[in-house]
């Protein structure tokens, strides 16, 4: 398999934190909805009560100023209300609450949020059931409130920003820091190699440095070919040299033969 080390190592050590990463961005983003849905429908909660009580309390004609200030500067945008009695008839408040994008599980219960549409924008609605009595009528009164879903979902698109914004800076951090710890287990192969390219060709001296175990395995090995390479060469020139002797004999003889003739 070819290719660099380096780099193939250092993919098998960042690949899983990668998937691990991916994992927890689309965590965290499904906490920060949650987060932004949690907070701001304790806000209309809030905000419906004081509507309720304050609707109780004046008979129905208004709310009192520090509700209307309460609606104004609700976090997440202004809130608008709507009460009616229980045999439906209109108390106050804006005239018609919202359309629900879908059926409400269960229309008697005590509150309940859900999704809708008003004059075309998509809003969180809380619809609150108390019992009460208001003008000298008693039963179970609606009160319904309602603001516009665009903040919530800015506030929860910030939070993910935020922790993808972390996420990456840890990635970054891990794989520096993984880079750079596969380097330097690298380096004494690094060495290793720097240390053989110097050798002179003829030198098939076993190699002495220390190595790590990972690699003492290959140097055992190189130290065994040069061993052969060694004796091959010393056989070779040990034949040679018996080679020329006794081909150096019968010359001899040759000569000396012509000479007495």
């Amino acid at each position: 398999m070819s290719g660099s080390l380096r780099l193939r190592l250092f993919a098998i050590i960042l690949a899983p934190l990668l998937v691990i990463s991916i994992g927890i961005g689309i965590w965290r983003v499904s906490e920060a909805k949650e987060t932004a849905r949690g907070l701001y429908d304790k806000s209309l909660l809030f905000t419906a009560l004081a509507v309720s009580r304050d609707v109780a309390l004046l008979d129905g004609d208004a709310i009192s100023a520090e509700t209307e200030k309460l609606l104004g500067a609700t976090a997440g945008g202004p809130v608008r209300y709507h009460v009616y009695a229980p045999d439906g008839v209109f108390v106050t408040g804006y005239a018609t609450p919202p359309i629900p994008v879908s059926s409400v599980s269960d229309q008697n219960e005590a509150f309940a949020y859900f999704d809708a549409v008003d004059k075309g924008r998509d809003v969180r609605v809380l619809r609150l059931k108390y019992v009460t009595q208001i003008a000298g009528f008693s039963g179970s009164f609606t009160f319904t409130v309602w603001q516009d879903a665009a903040v919530r979902r800015e506030f929860a698109r910030v939070l993910a920003i935020r922790a993808f914004a972390s996420i990456a800076a840890l990635i970054g951090t891990a794989a520096f820091l993984v880079w750079f710890g596969v380097n330097l287990g690298l380096k004494p192969l690094f060495d290793l190699e720097e240390a053989v390219s110097r050798r002179n060709p003829e030198d098939l001296s076993p190699i002495q440095r220390t190595v790590p175990v990972e690699t003492q395995g290959l140097v055992q090995r190189l130290n065994r070919l040069f061993a052969q390479v060694t004796n091959s060469m010393e056989a070779q020139a040990a034949f040679i040299s018996d080679a020329s002797h006794q081909l150096r004999n019968p010359i001899a003889g040759v000569r000396a033969l012509g000479s007495r003739s």
